[in-house]
């Protein structure tokens, strides 16, 4: 069994039902929509199509809404782009349309002059043409280039040095979460998160227009300011994605490893699950075999604990999908065979999480040297709000992880953490919850029989109790 879940990236590549089938088949977990492309029209049709061929398998599926954020865009640029060199002065414009007989002024579409000063640096694609300002006035922003190329209409503009002063949850961001929230759709990412404020914005947003379901919500760490505040961040969010795209660009290149481990670490003490995200595959976009650094990097997520890793242009606009899919499944259960991605039992030992008055540390190194020693075969977690089961899914045990939950909200959203299976049941008392996944066990054939398995679970009491038997 693979205990890291893949999430995978849809588009014109992977919009079909019989793609999405394969791709279902050769391992996908989860699948995201980015709404910094494409129409609404487009994402209805790839979520009608990803539930229909999830439900055809006999499977469930959960969908992360991505949005755009508060990205500063260049204006629109002749087709052949615009060609700047080093040493040249630019000027970086708000709301002014690009003149062809004056190529030294920029359009951008955000009002990000009001926040840049004098030295703070300027990247464009992708961090290949670079500049520093030099002085602002009015809502010109003049810049020196330092490592000139040719710019494109449209083309997004990392700042590093730079506080954002406007709305991190823009207007398209609104439009586009009341559509998620319609289709209620699992999981919201938030881009360009700076401080836990943002997050608190769309919270609230959610829970005054999200009547039927409130999405758990994905913050993307991508500026230096979001690793500067992580704690605050992680406090409020749901879940981490680590979005190393424009992260590598934002922070030194050569510091996105360490900053990865530390910050899954830190998400890991406190049962936050992780998400690792961008150029894991990014050669089979083109190609049918990957390099192996991305083989490499692939399994460096898992042996750092992340909880999900996830595929982009290499689902959504690749050659490869289905292919891009297996191989990264290969690459994680092959990892996850190994020594190297176990995690120490002392992991938590200066960390100590409570759960209401359950004391974790004590009750649940119980249950995991009972664990070592009758090596069950499943473990069965009753967990209406999903609080319980993502909190055992931090310590790691390398066996399947039933999460039973009577919330449908609940259900999807388990989905993302780490070796969790979710169970959906009826909302009864912990005796009859028990009979009715021990008939599902049966009926699924999901275990051999004879299999020993434990069952964890609050009790009236509030502390946590289990039960071994067998199925």
């Amino acid at each position: 069994m693979k205990y890291t879940k893949i999430i995978c990236t849809l588009g014109p590549a992977s919009q079909t039902k019989t793609k999405l089938s394969r791709m279902l088949s050769a391992g996908m977990d989860i699948a995201r929509l980015n709404f910094s492309h494409g129409t609404l029209a487009h994402h209805r049709l790839l979520i009608r199509n990803v539930r229909a061929a999830a439900a055809k398998l006999g499977k469930s599926i959960a969908i992360i809404q991505d949005l755009q954020g508060p990205r500063v865009r260049l204006g629109v640029l002749p087709k052949a782009g615009v060609l700047v060199e080093a040493g040249q002065e630019v000027i970086l414009a708000y709301n002014k349309k690009f003149h062809p007989k004056i190529l030294h002024i920029l359009p951008i579409d955000s009002p990000f002059y009001r926040d840049v000063r004098p030295g703070h640096r300027i990247f464009l694609q992708d961090g290949l043409i670079q500049m520093e300002v030099t002085h602002v006035r009015n809502t010109l922003c003049y810049a020196h280039v330092k490592k000139g190329g040719t710019l494109f209409s449209h083309k997004g503009l990392n700042a590093p040095d730079t506080f954002f002063s406007f709305p991190s949850f823009t207007s398209k961001d609104k439009k586009d979460l009341l559509f998620g929230l319609r289709q209620q759709l699992e999981f919201v990412a938030l881009s360009f998160v700076q401080r836990s404020k943002d997050v608190d914005v769309v919270r609230r947003f959610c829970k005054l227009h999200g009547r039927r379901s409130r999405p758990h919500i994905i913050v993307k760490i991508e500026r230096p300011q979001a690793v500067e505040y992580f704690d605050e961040i992680l406090d409020v969010c749901d879940a981490v994605m680590i979005a190393r795209g424009d992260l590598g660009i934002e922070i030194p290149l050569q510091d996105v490893p360490i900053v990865q481990k530390d910050l899954i670490t830190r998400a890991l003490r406190v049962g936050k699950p992780t998400i690792i995200a961008t150029h894991m595959l990014e050669s089979m976009i083109e190609k049918p075999r990957p390099t192996r650094a991305e083989v490499s990097d692939i399994a460096s997520a898992v042996v750092d604990h992340a909880d999900a890793v996830m595929l982009s242009g290499e689902t959504a606009n690749g050659k490869y999908p289905v292919e891009s899919v297996r191989m990264m499944h290969d690459v994680i259960i092959r990892t996850e065979a190994s020594r190297y991605n176990d995690l120490p039992l002392d992991f938590f030992t200066d960390q100590a999480k409570n759960l209401g008055d359950v004391n974790f540390r004590s009750q649940l190194d119980s249950v995991l040297q009972k664990l070592s020693s009758q090596k069950p075969r499943a473990l069965f977690v009753f967990t209406p709000d999903g609080q319980l089961a993502r909190m055992i899914a931090r310590y790691r045990p390398e066996i399947p992880l039933y999460a039973v939950t009577h919330s449908r909200d609940v259900y999807h959203t388990l989905f993302l953490s780490w070796a969790t299976i979710p169970i959906l049941a009826p909302n009864q008392v912990f005796t009859r919850q028990r009979s009715f996944v021990l008939r599902m066990v049966k009926q699924r054939k999901l275990l051999h029989k004879g299999s020993n398995v434990t069952f964890i679970f609050l009790n009236i009491e509030g502390n946590l109790a289990f039960e071994m038997l067998q199925v």
